[in-house]
């Protein structure tokens, strides 16, 4: 399949109109990367580039994972028991996607064999 762009819009039925608009009319727009470029909160990480900024992951899926995730983290709070991920642009990267999946294949596997 071939990523949604601007030429490709001739081909989508009207009725998709209103929700194509909360995404970036951007190549990378695809089943692995988008944009939500009207969401009140983007971009959430300010030290991301906008244009290449990956909203799929809004709430991280390795978030879980503590500090098996691989991210750029740290523990915050008077126990240091909070996960901050401000930091981290992990997820966020479009080139990212398919360590992210492979990351949770792994702890998903690896906790499944123990």
């Amino acid at each position: 399949m071939e990523p949604y762009t601007q030429e490709s819009q001739d081909n989508i039925p009207v009725s998709f109109y209103p929700v194509l608009k909360y995404y970036s009319l951007q190549p990378m727009n695809s089943d692995k990367c988008f944009r939500n470029v009207e969401c009140r909160f983007f971009p959430c990480h300010e030290n991301i580039a906008s244009e290449t900024f990956n909203c799929l992951f809004c709430y991280c899926p390795l978030y879980f994972t503590g500090n098996r995730c691989g991210g750029n983290f740290e523990y915050v709070g008077k126990s240091r028991n909070v996960k901050s991920c401000s930091q981290c642009t992990f997820p966020h990267d479009p080139n990212n996607y398919d360590l992210v999946i492979a990351k949770l294949e792994e702890i998903i596997h690896g906790d499944s064999e123990k």
